[in-house]
This record gives structure tokens, sequence and C-alpha cells, in this order.
């Protein structure tokens, strides 16, 4: 995929495989799911309004391990 120029727009690519629920599953599938995330941020000034900030950036971080968390092994 990216050899043929996929993820050219794309600033991040994660992969899951979502279920009915969240377990360790031992078997293996072919399944071929696709799903867009949009995550919108605002900006702030870091030393005088830091709590008026939402960073995109850190929803990402955040999705990414919980999704690391439902991975099967």
């Amino acid at each position: 995929m990216a050899r043929d120029h996929v993820f050219d727009d794309a600033d991040v690519s994660l992969t899951w495989h979502p279920n009915s629920l969240n377990s360790l599953w031992a078997s293996r599938s072919l399944a071929m799911n696709s799903v867009k995330f949009n995550f919108y941020g605002k900006s702030a000034h870091a030393a005088a309004n830091t709590e008026a900030a939402n960073s995109a950036l850190k929803a990402v971080q955040l999705m990414d391990i919980g999704v690391n968390f439902c991975v099967s092994i």
C-alpha cells in the first residue's frame, strides 16, 4: 500500500480489528474493514491559557494506547 502511495496524504495510519467484544482471540481472520477517524485540536498559549487547549495529538496517542490493549496475541 505504501508503494502504491495510499498513505501519501495521511499523517498517521493505525490498524485495528474491531469485534463485538473486547477480549483476546486465539484464532486468525482475513477480514478487511476500513474506518476513518478525524482528530481536531484547539491551540492555546502554553504559558497563559493551557487549560483551554485540546490536543489532537494526545487524542491519537490515547486511541493508540487503547487499541494496543485490545489487540489479540
